[in-house]
């Protein structure tokens, strides 16, 4: 007791002999509970900014890479079905082409050969039916043999089949067979564009020629664009269908673009430990490309919540704290649980109510003082 009594007035003795104890004391002391009070000449230098906490929707983020992709039916390599020389091409890389349109012309002997052979199999049918028929009337009456009437039944199915083939091969080309004559036959064939769509790519010249398994013009339909990410196990259980997320694209700026999760892989890579996460883009741009790198962000966890700056919170150690402004100079620092932060906001999961005011600017000012009043012996605790 007498030890506490001494202590206590060598310490009022000391305040008493030093006017800049005096003047810290009333001014950056604590007056209540952790709470700090600034002079004016103080807070204007500390450049103190303050905001209300407010309740709104805040989700946590996954990061992930990937690339832009499109699904395997909205793009196309075009080449003849049968090889040929070109004789004209009207498109180039990067034009916008429609269902139908003819990029690309082509010509050889083999397309003339192939209906030659057709109408010369179309010929050999209507003899090979009637020959059948004939036998067929005969068979009723007794007045032919069943073998003969077989091997013209066995003749006729084999031309069909002969000409249905043939047919199968000049609608691969592009040639109607029903509208053949033997007058007119198409010396060319036509490469159409099968979907609406841009052409990526043109690999042929004027009098080339092409293999039926070389691709001459690559499209793609952009309408169909969307997002293939790769993404670790241990964040798959956080990740469901119709989860948004944004994405930028590499070396194209900051410019943010929207999205949903659509499907989740069902597999794992074993190398990788990875598994394929494909997403839907919002609207339609211009600027994105099948094959382009990005950085995608899918929002998890969403919830609403009391936020605030996540510069206002201060860590120490395992604990957090803010700032609460009491009025003007005067804030208590206050401790509080904090949650996920997401686009520079943070949750506060207790500590805190709407519309209390904290300091989100000049934080770190307060915590200096704050360790100078009270932690480095200015205050006993």
């Amino acid at each position: 007791m007498k030890k506490f009594l001494l202590y206590s007035l060598s310490l009022l003795i000391f305040a008493c002999g030093s006017p800049k104890a005096d003047e810290q004391a009333a001014h950056d002391t604590q007056t209540a509970s952790d709470t700090l009070t600034l002079l004016p000449e103080q807070l204007a230098q500390a450049d103190i900014g303050t905001a209300k906490v407010v309740m709104e929707q805040i989700s946590g983020s996954i990061n992930c890479n990937g690339v832009i992709d499109v699904p395997p039916q909205y793009l196309a390599d075009l080449s003849p079905p049968l090889p040929g020389y070109i004789t004209d091409i009207r498109v180039k890389g990067g034009e916008t082409v429609r269902k139908g349109q003819v990029l690309a012309v082509l010509e050889h002997p083999d397309y003339i050969e192939l209906q030659r052979k057709y109408l010369e199999a179309r010929s050999q049918l209507t003899y090979t039916e009637t020959d059948f028929k004939r036998q067929q009337e005969l068979l009723k009456v007794d007045a032919t043999a069943t073998k003969s009437f077989e091997k013209s039944r066995a003749d006729y199915q084999m031309q069909q089949t002969a000409v249905s083939a043939l047919s199968a091969q000049l609608k691969r080309l592009g040639i109607a067979p029903d509208k053949l004559e033997a007058g007119g036959l198409q010396q060319t064939i036509s490469l159409v564009a099968p979907f609406n769509g841009f052409v990526v790519s043109v690999d042929g010249a004027i009098g080339r020629y092409v293999a039926s398994d070389r691709p001459l013009i690559q499209l793609v339909n952009k309408d169909h664009l969307h997002l293939e990410l790769q993404l670790f196990e241990q964040e798959l259980e956080r990740v469901k269908i119709g989860q948004k997320l944004t994405f930028t694209v590499l070396n194209a700026g900051a410019k943010q673009y929207t999205g949903d999760v659509f499907l989740i892989g069902p597999t794992i890579d074993l190398e990788k430990r990875t598994s394929n996460i494909h997403a839907h883009i919002d609207g339609h741009h211009d600027f994105l490309r099948p094959g382009m790198y990005v950085k995608a962000q899918i929002q998890t966890d969403v919830q609403q919540a009391l936020t605030v700056d996540e510069n206002a919170i201060i860590a120490v150690d395992t604990a957090y704290f803010v700032y609460l402004e009491l009025s003007k100079g005067s804030f208590l620092r206050k401790a509080i649980v904090k949650g996920i932060t997401a686009n520079g906001r943070t949750a506060v999961l207790s500590g805190l109510t709407e519309n209390d005011v904290v300091a989100q600017k000049g934080v770190q000012y307060l915590e200096g003082k704050y360790q100078s009043a009270f932690e480095s012996g200015g205050h006993d605790h």
